[in-house]
């Protein structure tokens, strides 16, 4: 196995252990030959530095996404930049590739084969949901074969097949990258396998997820509120900013953002910063024996 590992890394001054954590652990637990493939446009020179001492890391630099400042922007952002790293790894003749988040992560020692051992003739995908593109893992025979794209075309999107793919997936006026993935797979009738949280122990219910005991996703950590939308909530709110996005100027639709989107439909938003940061604190403690809780249920 060549693996390429793509991350798009926005992460904050302050979050330079997140970084250190989110290398070492992909250092520690894997195997198989790997490239990290890195895009830099969103972070400060000094991570930048750091990854120029890392001989697993090829920084990759591209043209600045040039988007609406609009409720989805992060997300087109994203996989924009991603895409642009997909293509740098299969050219570089990589045979597996995974999408990851600067706050995700392997946390078990060969990681990488177990998710393989999951990919089949008919299982083409592994992936999370509904935050795929912290965990999108597949071959490049996936890749030459269907062109996905981590998010389908306008054009995509407005299909009776595509609204019909919502409606099966759960999940109507959501758009995460890794969907348009999802949808390739839909179409050509195959599936891909979902990876169910396995968390034994935990201080909150989505932030320090970790899945099938082999990756960590802290979650929320590019998000300026360290809000988190429930799951009902995450298929939900795109509905309500498809409508607000209609009615009003992008001026009052900031202040609705800001105001009510924030304090009326989730007035749990300050009870969830407390957490992210309580749980970010005790990775950043230890995060070996933090880990080692969340797969074990036993605090040191």
């Amino acid at each position: 196995m060549k693996l390429g590992i793509v991350v798009v890394y926005l992460v904050s001054k302050t979050d330079e252990k997140m970084l250190d954590i989110h290398l070492d652990q992909i250092a520690k637990n894997t195997r198989e030959n790997y490239t990290i493939y890195a895009n830099v446009n969103m972070i400060i020179p000094k991570y930048i530095k750091k990854f120029e001492n890392n001989s697993n890391i090829k920084i990759c630099k591209s043209d600045d996404y040039i988007g609406p400042a609009d409720g989805l922007r992060a997300t087109y952002e994203l996989s924009f930049y991603a895409e642009k790293l997909i293509k740098n790894a299969i050219e570089d003749g990589v045979s597996h590739i995974i999408v990851m988040h600067p706050d995700s992560f392997p946390i078990k020692v060969g990681w990488e084969n177990i998710l393989d051992k999951m990919l089949s003739d008919s299982i083409i995908m592994v992936s999370k949901f509904p935050e795929m593109s912290a965990c999108i893992f597949f071959n490049r025979s996936f890749y030459f074969k269907y062109n996905p794209k981590l998010i389908s075309t306008k054009i995509e999107m407005e299909s009776p097949m595509y609204n019909q793919f919502l409606k099966d997936l759960g999940a109507l006026y959501l758009i995460e990258p890794g969907m348009g993935y999802a949808y390739e797979i839909y179409k050509q009738k195959l599936k891909w396998k979902y990876l169910n949280r396995s968390n034994k122990g935990e201080d909150h219910y989505h932030f320090g997820s970790v899945f099938e005991d082999l990756i960590f996703h802290l979650g929320a950590t590019s998000h300026g509120h360290r809000g988190f939308y429930n799951y009902k909530e995450k298929l939900r709110i795109p509905r309500i900013k498809k409508i607000v996005g209609k009615m009003f100027t992008p001026v009052i639709k900031e202040k609705i953002k800001t105001s009510i989107l924030q304090s009326f439909i989730r007035p749990e938003i300050k009870t969830h910063q407390n957490y992210h940061s309580i749980v970010k604190e005790r990775l950043y403690a230890d995060p070996d024996g933090y880990i080692k809780f969340l797969r074990s249920g036993l605090r040191n």
